[in-house]
């Protein structure tokens, strides 16, 4: 009997130690208001290097939260030690997805993990991606193309 609780605590403890939080402080500078889309997306072995193909993924975990033109905080808790990458929108007119100018350029504000600069488009999902193995917190600015 004692044996089985030594295993059993070892197992526990090894379960909750693989358990990682985080936490994301997303800077609002544009003044965005709507419902903030948060979509984690998780990958054991790592992104793809060269994929833009974002929506052929599916978010391990995904957030909305009302957000009035202030900076705002969002947690993931209980998260597995594996490779993730954050995008998150702002859907301004609560249509329930990223309106996209003709030429495909967000006309609400968008953000992604490691705020790559958004020059040439959609960042490649390994240029946002960040191992995850400890508990983490993240900044991600969000981003409004100026042009109308």
């Amino acid at each position: 009997m004692f044996k089985r609780s030594i295993i059993l605590s070892v197992a526990l403890f090894s379960a909750v130690s693989n358990a990682n939080s985080l936490s994301l402080e997303v800077e609002n500078d544009v003044a965005a208001l709507g419902t903030l889309h948060v979509q984690l997306f998780q990958s054991e072995l790592g992104f793809s290097q060269d994929s833009k193909d974002w929506q052929s993924l599916t978010p391990y975990q995904e957030q909305h939260i009302a957000i009035n033109g202030q900076n705002v905080s969002v947690d993931f808790n209980d998260l597995p030690t594996a490779w993730y990458a954050v995008r998150l929108y702002v859907d301004e007119n609560a249509n329930q997805k990223l309106d996209l100018s003709r030429a495909g350029i967000p006309k609400e504000a968008v953000g992604f993990s490691n705020n790559p600069m958004l020059f040439g488009g959609k960042p490649k999902i390994a240029k946002t991606s960040f191992k995850l193995s400890e508990n983490s917190k993240s900044q991600i600015k969000l981003m409004k193309d100026k042009r109308k």
